[in-house]
């Protein structure tokens, strides 16, 4: 049924996951067995992790659980299974009530699974338990963007779980952010992009390019309208409309958002007062990285990687053909040997290794050591490094090198 179109790692570095084309099967790989099982019918082709998703587990080395949801599409009807990781065998079976699931996420403690339904089909977010009972619905409060016909527009572009596992964040194509209470999964707070930004305490930036195409960010004056995006060929303002990126730091005491509409605008909020406050920096990774060969457009992703609180912060920044780790702060300083350091000793093995320092004649040392040990103390260590002396003593030769039997004279 096609070739291959995505590979994944599964719930171990044992196994893989393989996606065919056609959304016909995934299948899931034992390296170690060559065992495969055979999961037909998934809805998307697992880029991205769309689709599906392990439950997250603190115990497990790679923060992956026992337990996968997936979505699936039989007969023009979503369908949720959820299955052991390793053998795959068959927990759940849920007909979902959505009229077309966009996508799955687990909640970062692991206790509850979001829904959506694609934003066509209105605002539907369904919250289940992790063992795939249906918790509640959620759709959008009224509005006055109703029509005639009853319809509010579309629905739902991203959502995403804030840490520490009270609250989730739905991102819509109404530039709003809904924070939600995992409590009763009801909105307690609301964050809108609006038309003109007027927010007197926090400086404003706007990205400027000049006439040769450099980019930087510059502090506007407020109260600021945001330039709108520029629309390719064929595409409407509501195509590029809508909070399509929602990120918190590692604590959720901080949210980035991002109106498609108005990508290139920014606001810094600080306890500095906006005559100190610095301007966005923009990194010029283009000569780290170069575009993909061929004629197919790049698909950029970016990633934080996790790490310690006293290491310095690291992402990815890569494409379908490769991809590069940058340090916005400066790498770590890592601890090294210097050589002026190792030159202190004479006899060292590095100095020796490296032709620096010339070879110790170990025989002669063997010899020095001979005259002042007894002959028992000379047989235990020619019984060590000799062989035993009733196999015959040969003495070898100068061209063997000091070093002789170990081998380590032809090594080098």
């Amino acid at each position: 049924m096609g070739k291959n179109i995505h590979v994944e790692f599964g719930a171990t570095e044992d196994e893989v996951l393989v996606w065919s084309d056609f959304a016909a099967c995934v299948k899931a790989w034992c390296l170690n067995t060559g065992r495969a099982v055979e999961i037909r019918d998934p809805k998307f082709s697992g880029r991205e992790g769309k689709g599906w998703g392990y439950r997250p587990s603190g115990t497990s080395r790679h923060g992956r659980g026992q337990v996968m949801a997936l979505l699936c599409r039989t007969s023009g009807a979503d369908v949720l299974l959820l299955l052991s990781a390793r053998t795959y065998t068959l927990l759940s079976r849920v007909e979902l009530p959505t009229t077309d699931a966009a996508n799955l996420k687990w909640s970062r403690d692991g206790r509850w699974l979001a829904i959506w339904d694609a934003a066509s089909a209105g605002y539907n977010l369904h919250v289940y338990t992790a063992d795939g009972h249906l918790y509640r619905t959620i759709t959008r409060e009224p509005s006055d963007e109703t029509d005639t016909w009853g319809i509010e527009g579309l629905g739902i572009k991203s959502v995403e779980w804030i840490p520490g596992n009270e609250k989730l964040a739905v991102g819509g194509w109404d530039r709003r952010v809904r924070i939600l209470s995992t409590r009763t999964f009801a909105p307690v707070v609301f964050l809108d992009h609006t038309a003109t930004i007027h927010v007197p305490s926090a400086p404003v930036y706007v990205e400027h390019v000049d006439g040769q195409g450099n980019k930087s960010y510059v502090l506007t004056p407020q109260p600021a309208t945001p330039p709108k995006a520029p629309l390719e060929k064929n595409e409407t303002a509501l195509m590029k409309q809508g909070i399509s990126l929602i990120a918190f730091n590692a604590d959720g005491t901080l949210c980035a958002t991002r109106d498609d509409s108005t990508p290139s605008t920014s606001t810094s909020r600080s306890s500095v007062s906006s005559t100190t406050e610095h301007p966005p920096t923009i990194l010029d990774l283009s000569t780290r990285i170069p575009k993909p060969a061929g004629t197919l457009p790049a698909r950029w992703t970016m990633s934080w990687i996790s790490s310690s609180v006293d290491k310095k912060p690291v992402f990815t920044l890569g494409h379908q053909q490769g991809y590069v780790l940058v340090w916005p702060e400066g790498k770590d300083q890592i601890l090294r040997f210097e050589h002026d350091e190792v030159e202190e000793s004479d006899d060292s093995l590095y100095n020796i290794l490296t032709g620096r320092t010339p070879i110790p004649m170990l025989r002669d040392a063997a010899m020095d050591v001979s005259e002042e040990a007894n002959d028992d103390s000379v047989e235990a260590l020619d019984d060590t490094f000799r062989e035993k002396r009733g196999r015959g003593n040969i003495e070898p030769s100068r061209s063997q090198g000091a070093l002789d039997e170990s081998g380590l004279d032809e090594m080098f």
